[in-house]
């Protein structure tokens, strides 16, 4: 067993504005140097740029070791006065630490949105044959929160800027009455960046481990920015014939993606307490010293840092990705008679595999040999050694290529029919419907992090628990620095960890689903129509994300250090001695997240509508849909739906366990609208022309998952496994939030108790008792319905007959209604069973229903 470390409970939350006390803490006798604040520490907390808060506490007079303040009461409060640990006991000293409160602080968050749009349009027409038109559209936006861009509750400004621009282009020419060919092209530019605010750039994250609510520095992921560039032409041609309208055409899209990602540039540092955090990792690390005489902990959890392993320098940042795109297609609207009309088509795509335009810096995992058993010396017996599959895994490298990160797919036919039949042929009812194929495009988010794989890329992680390594001011003097100047020390001997590649699957596919729609239209009264509709969607060869590195029952049985339920369990099975837990590749990775087609989806849906048309200033709808959302997984990243919300299935070898409602699952979704003309003074210029517009929405809550951070049911290495009822069955009050939903201190609503909730006990006769799957099924629990009421007053200004000016006043929300978002997934989400507020909502929806937004435009049109 390592050693034990000395603990001890310190909670202080501390803030900007503390010049009036900028002491130190009192030597220790015995240790060498003294405790003094950090040149860093100090650095950062006095950076006008982390936006702290402040909140003084003057009730406490500067102690006379400090030198008061001229201008200032004393921030801080001597928490020990006499101190139980033998190295204060010795100083005769208390210490102060320099905090504006302690405890815990309510603050507001100011955020801040600003966006401008336009828009210019040019139509003109040469001759009768040829006719050119286009457009240009423009949007710029900002948005800022004042304390969200750190890692922590309370740091720097968050900034996220955005720019698009579109340019359209059409030219029509008609060769004939019956031929028409129309060509478009266009360009599209989208920026979108996070950049650091004034005085951040530069900053390592820089937050505690214990509770201290603060970064001290930017976040470990940013500054970001990612401009996406594309260019497309279109050319299209329309042939009528007798009965059939036929369009045929072809299409060319050329895409040049660039970004810089600015990930563990600058350090990040982690310290164990506050105050490692004050004394730039000095405490802990001299207090161990003190002790022990030697260093084992050190004063951090770990610091990292990001360096390309080959010159020791900062990974190259830029990558400009570009790919081509192809289609084509055909079309036929077949008019069978005066009452049916079909249409009939195909399209072929063609998505190109992406490429760097800078050769040489790119790389990706590719499968080794499938022969089996696997290669290696492993006694587990749940090993997956004679699965050609992982064979390829234990074999698999890490190559350099400039092209084809993966092969290229060209079978992507996808045929559509639809029909529309007049049954009485009135046109009071009409029934439609449809099928058909389409293919998705595999967005650059899922290969673009292939920039962190070696051999040009690692980010180093340095400390006790990640590599046996303390750290400290001490025991690693110069390693931790700002400005940062000693990235070659994260690449020394011992610091360069395993790789957690991103693996490209090289025989990935596109992704594609299937779409069917059946419904009629039906005039039930003078313009009246009620709809009617089924709408299914079957989504096939997904992308997600698992890791393939490690599988079921790896760490069943670890070599014995205790007595424990698990290991009477291994003694049982016959394993006293435990066995095995390397990976299945042990040599060249840790985690391998692969990036492959291995989910599916469904959504069924019976929608229906009744609408009036405008008419006397008036109209109206009413809308409502049933639906069921199925899924393996519903985002690759943002996958809240699993347990550990990091993207990876619960069960790494069975993505099918996962399958059940979608994060997005909705049963329930009911909106209706209203325009209404007010009809007083319609005549006059100044006086009328007022209007008024609502949308009022009610919808049931979506899925979450319950699970444990302390849970590894089926033994893979990752404790994120989901939890059940302790009765064995969920209550239905369970299954809807607003049913179950109670408020606790300091807490948003809530919906469960945690000792309703209990770990699986896997079954003797499943894998011996060793490993399993908790029996109940992903997003097993619904959360908080949705009540929403958006209005909207106009006023429109006529200027003359071509122009004029309308006022619109919006209030979305306009009861200012709460709507509670789920509980949040991930290691630290309220979805965790071992969290303080397990089950409790800790955000509400945003603009849209969390809370009233109210908006003024004016436009003009002439």
């Amino acid at each position: 067993m390592g050693r034990i470390r000395p603990k001890w409970s310190l909670r202080a939350i501390y803030g900007r504005g503390l010049p009036a006390c900028p002491g130190v803490f009192g030597p220790v006798n015995g240790m060498p140097g003294s405790s003094t604040l950090g040149p860093i520490f100090t650095a950062l907390h006095s950076n006008p740029a982390m936006h702290y808060p402040v909140v003084n506490d003057t009730s406490t007079v500067c102690p006379t070791t400090f030198t008061p303040g001229s201008t200032s009461p004393c921030y801080g409060r001597s928490l020990w006065t006499g101190i139980i640990a033998p190295f204060i006991t010795a100083t005769g000293q208390p210490l102060i630490y320099p905090v504006p409160a302690y405890g815990q602080l309510t603050l507001t968050d100011p955020q801040r949105q600003d966006e401008s749009r336009f828009s210019l349009k040019f139509d003109h027409r040469f001759g009768d044959r040829d006719q050119f038109s286009a457009i240009y559209l423009f949007q710029d936006s900002t948005y800022r929160d004042t304390y969200i861009g750190g890692d922590n509750f309370i740091g720097p400004e968050y900034i996220q800027t955005g720019r698009g621009q579109n340019l359209g282009l059409t030219w029509n020419h008609t060769f004939s009455p019956t031929v028409l060919n129309t060509f478009k092209a266009s360009y599209l530019r989208h920026r979108n960046d996070f950049p650091a605010p004034k005085g951040a750039f530069g900053t390592p994250a820089y937050y505690t481990l214990d509770g201290v609510g603060v970064d001290l520095g930017e976040s470990t992921g940013s500054p970001q920015f990612f401009t996406d560039n594309q260019f497309q032409y279109l050319d299209t041609i329309s042939v009528v014939r007798g009965k059939h309208s036929v369009k045929f055409g072809g299409e060319y899209r050329r895409t040049r993606n660039g970004s810089s990602f600015f990930n563990d540039v600058f350090q990040t540092a982690l310290p164990w307490g506050v105050e490692d955090t004050m004394t730039d990792l000095a405490f802990d690390d001299q207090l161990e010293t003190f002790l022990t005489g030697s260093h084992y902990y050190g004063g951090a959890y770990y610091v990292s840092a990001s360096v390309n392993p080959t010159n020791n320098q900062a990974p190259t940042l830029y990558r400009g990705y570009r790919a081509n795109e192809v289609a084509m297609f055909v079309q036929n609207d077949w008019r069978v008679n005066t009452r049916l009309t079909v249409n009939l088509g195909l399209r072929w795509e063609y998505f190109g595999p992406p490429h760097n335009f800078k050769p040489g810096i790119d790389s990706n995992v590719y499968f080794g040999s499938s022969v089996t058993p696997v290669p290696t010396v492993n006694g587990n017996p749940f090993f997956p050694g004679d699965n050609p599959f992982y064979a390829g895994v234990s074999t698999a490298t890490i190559q350099t290529r400039d092209h084809e990160l993966w092969n290229k797919d060209t079978n992507n036919f996808g045929p559509r029919v639809g029909f529309a039949w007049d049954v009485l042929g009135t046109q009071k009812i009409v029934v439609r419907g449809g099928g058909g194929v389409m293919y998705d495009r595999i967005y650059n988010n899922t290969f673009e992090n292939i920039r962190f794989n070696p051999p040009f890329f690692s980010d180093n992680q340095i400390g006790s628990p990640r590599n046996g390594v303390p750290v400290g001011a001490v025991s690693s003097p110069g390693l931790f620095t700002y400005p940062f100047t000693s990235r070659a020390l994260y690449n020394a001997p011992g610091s360069v960890p395993l790789p957690n590649p991103r693996h490209m699957d090289q025989n990935i596919v596109t992704p594609y689903y299937e779409q069917a729609h059946f419904g009629l239209q039906w005039e039930f009264a003078k313009g009246w129509v009620f709809e009617p509709e089924y709408v299914g969607t079957f989504g096939h060869k997904l992308t997600g994300l698992s890791d393939i590195n490690t599988y079921d029952g790896r760490v069943a049985c670890l070599p014995p250090t205790s007595t424990t339920p698990e290991r009477a369990a291994c003694v049982g099975a016959g394993f006293p001695l435990g066995f095995s837990s390397t990976r299945i590749n042990a040599t060249s990775f840790a985690a391998d997240n692969f990036r492959s087609n291995g989910y599916d989806s469904n959504y069924h849906a019976f929608q229906a509508s009744v609408r009036k048309t405008y008419s006397y200033g008036l109209s109206t709808s009413l809308n409502y849909t049933y639906s069921k959302a199925l899924d393996d997984v519903s985002d690759l990243f943002l996958n809240g739906a699993t347990a550990s919300g990091q993207g990876r299935p619960t069960d790494n070898m069975n993505h099918r366990y996962d399958y059940g409602a979608a994060d997005s699952d909705t049963r329930h979704r009911l909106v209706a609208s209203v325009s209404y003309d007010l009809p007083f003074l319609k005549g006059n210029r100044w006086l009328g022309g007022w209007g008024v517009n609502s949308i009022i929405g009610y919808q049931t809550g979506h899925p979450w998952t319950p699970f444990s951070r302390a849970v590894d049911v089926n033994r893979d290495g990752v404790k994120s496994d989901r939890i059940r009822p302790a009765t064995g069955n969920i209550d239905s009050t369970f299954l809807h939030g607003s049913a179950k939903a109670r408020s606790i201190e300091g807490s948003g609503p809530t919906l469960l108790d945690t000792s309703l909730w209990s770990t699986f006990t896997c079954p003797a006769n499943v894998n011996d008792g060793l490993w399993c799957n908790t029996p109940i099924n992903r997003n097993s629990v619904y959360g908080f319905d949705g009540k929403n009421v958006d209005f909207n007053v106009t006023k429109t200004f006529k200027v003359n007959e071509r122009a004029g000016v309308t006022f619109q006043a919006n209030f979305f929300d306009l009861f200012n209604h709460p709507n509670f978002l789920n509980p949040t997934a991930g290691t630290g989400g309220s979805s965790n069973q071992g969290s303080g507020d397990f089950s409790a909502s800790r955000a509400t929806w945003g603009d849209n229903g969390g809370h009233r937004v109210t908006q003024l435009a004016l436009r003009f049109d002439f």
